[in-house]
């Protein structure tokens, strides 16, 4: 079997075992968002030509306040929070995932049954890692376009029903392909960023005994009050990103934090004038910046030592 047939089949078992929270909560989660959208607007008098409770006329009170710049961003916010709830969901799962996936091996022994088959320690870790990194982000991302071209139509029927132009209201002021873009690069970034985080979560995964989650929080963390104990003079540096502890502190839990806290390039307001948005600028700062680079190398240097451990570390308490 050659190198790609095997990566492949790896990728396919990952989906089967964890096809609930990799493959059905998002399109769950996306069914029961369109129906209470859905719900509200029949409750709201879908079919009712001159109700006053309706979004579409919120639309129409916008653009004659703000203009169409007010519209285009009273568009972006509605997409930007769908995008942070699927941001916050897909990262809770990729932590769940990553704290797990090679635990629950060792503890139901199903590692020596891999082990039989001519598949190497590193690429079940690679198979995992672009699992966790591409597939899940993936996965709640396509969701989520498909989610709201849903809502967009939905939204064009509610606009019909009112008798109100939906091509003034909606589609010549929504950047829909620049939003559908700007969600998937930032989606892709976060997970390169918070990659080093991840890998350490693979590696306690692959290395703890019992509680990966327990290994994988407090080891930092005692790291941070070591540091900080070690430089009491700047105590307060240790919250506010500076000195040792900061620093550490900083390149760890901020980063974590991303996973469920979208927060690169998001301008939404409108002032003096002036058109903010979902702007690509931060997003490339961000991905060409020194800090990516070297959380770029910990986190190759770190699924290196899972792949490693992995051979040898077979335990795992229940």
């Amino acid at each position: 079997m050659s190198m790609m047939k095997r990566y492949s089949a790896l990728i396919k078992r990952e989906l089967v075992e964890h096809r609930r929270s990799v493959l059905y909560a998002a399109p769950i989660m996306a069914i029961v968002l369109f129906v209470l959208m859905l719900a509200g607007g029949i409750w709201n008098g879908i079919f009712q030509v001159n109700s006053q409770n309706f979004s579409a006329q919120a639309l129409v009170a916008i653009i004659q306040k703000g203009g169409a710049p007010a519209l285009s961003l009273f568009h972006q916010g509605w997409m930007f929070g769908m995008y942070a709830l699927f941001h916050g969901v897909a990262g809770i799962v990729m932590f769940s995932y990553s704290l797990s996936c090679l635990f629950d091996e060792r503890k139901d022994r199903s590692t020596l049954f891999w082990r039989s088959l001519p598949v190497r320690d590193w690429e079940t870790v690679a198979a995992k890692s672009f699992t966790l990194l591409v597939v899940i982000p993936l996965v709640y991302m396509l969701t989520l376009m498909l989610l709201q071209v849903l809502l967009i139509a939905l939204l064009t029927v509610l606009c019909w029903f009112q008798r109100l132009d939906a091509s003034d209201l909606i589609f010549s002021v929504m950047p829909f392909g620049r939003i559908q873009l700007w969600q998937l690069a930032s989606q892709l970034l976060t997970s390169l960023w918070v990659m080093p985080v991840f890998a350490w979560c693979l590696f306690c995964s692959s290395y703890a005994k019992q509680r990966p989650f327990l290994f994988a929080t407090l080891v930092p963390g005692a790291l941070v009050a070591m540091l900080a104990v070690l430089n009491l003079k700047n105590l307060i540096g240790t919250f506010n990103g500076t000195g040792p502890a900061g620093l550490v502190s900083q390149q760890v839990f901020y980063r974590a934090l991303s996973v469920v806290r979208p927060d690169l390039g998001v301008n939404l307001n409108l002032k003096d004038g002036v058109q903010g948005g979902l702007e690509f600028g931060p997003l490339f700062n961000q991905l060409m910046s020194m800090p990516m680079l070297i959380g770029l190398i910990v986190g190759f240097g770190l699924l290196g030592a899972t792949a490693y451990v992995r051979r040898y570390r077979e335990d795992a308490a229940a």
